[in-house]
């Protein structure tokens, strides 16, 4: 389902659908400039998100030969299908510290330290395996890693007279990124902000206090010049596009 939320620049958000998961759908948001089109997210590595997402890029002839597609963060509905939809000369932007998490993962480094964890709390080793089968985290996660153009906090792209600031919002994963439109007063805020829930803030290998991190990235956006007027973001399901007061 594609559903039209601003003019000016013409931004669209395709419903991807999150079948038995408690989130329900994933917002993939396309901002279209009349230059290049800008993808934010992709939705699980599962037919039905893919079935759907590539429904909602071919009605809005999104070329993504030409397109530059955003990942806000590492999490695998955010993630999953960045293989399946790019093409050889798509411009993948991502965190560089979420890109470092992601080959750790890969390597199953990251997944091996947190089997470390939940053993030290207490769970055994058998039910530890059932998890890893059914972990949508891990079952739906890219089969491979891909390669992105990493960005720092601050990072400015511009195209089709727009000006995309990158950022950085730790907490939710060290990497988390959200996107700002200076001049629309518009806010992409990934798993940052959500409708009515809290985000997941989870225990990181190498992060000290992802609490405290994310504390201090909900101050960092408050800060911001975000239009209180408009209420568009308020859409059920991860990623969202924010235009209130935080």
């Amino acid at each position: 389902m594609i559903e039209k939320i601003y003019d000016s620049p013409n931004i669209y958000r395709i419903y991807v659908p999150l079948p038995e998961n408690p989130l329900k759908n994933l917002n993939c948001y396309v901002v279209k400039t009349g230059d290049k089109d800008l993808v934010i997210d992709t939705g699980f590595n599962m037919k039905e998100c893919l079935d759907e997402l590539k429904k909602g890029l071919a009605e809005l002839n999104v070329d993504m030969e030409k397109a530059v597609l955003f990942l806000t963060h590492m999490h695998s509905d955010h993630i999953g299908l960045t293989e399946e939809i790019t093409e050889e000369n798509t411009t993948i932007y991502m965190y560089r510290l979420d890109y470092q998490y992601l080959s750790k993962i890969q390597k199953r480094d990251i997944w091996c330290w947190l089997e470390e964890r939940f053993i030290e709390a207490g769970f055994s080793e058998n039910l530890l395996k059932q998890q890893e089968e059914v972990n949508p985290a891990r079952v739906y996660a890219p089969k491979n890693c891909f390669n992105i153009t990493e960005i720092e906090d601050g990072f400015i792209f511009k195209f089709g007279g727009q000006e995309f600031e990158c950022i950085h919002t730790p907490g939710h994963t060290p990497g988390h990124t959200c996107i700002y439109l200076k001049e629309e007063k518009i806010l992409f805020s990934g798993d940052h902000i959500l409708f009515d829930i809290t985000p997941n803030i989870t225990r990181c290998k190498g992060v000290p206090n992802s609490l405290e991190d994310y504390m201090n990235s909900l101050k960092k956006i408050k800060d911001k010049d975000i239009n209180p007027l408009q209420h568009i973001g308020l859409v059920k399901g991860t990623s969202m596009l924010v235009m209130m007061n935080c």
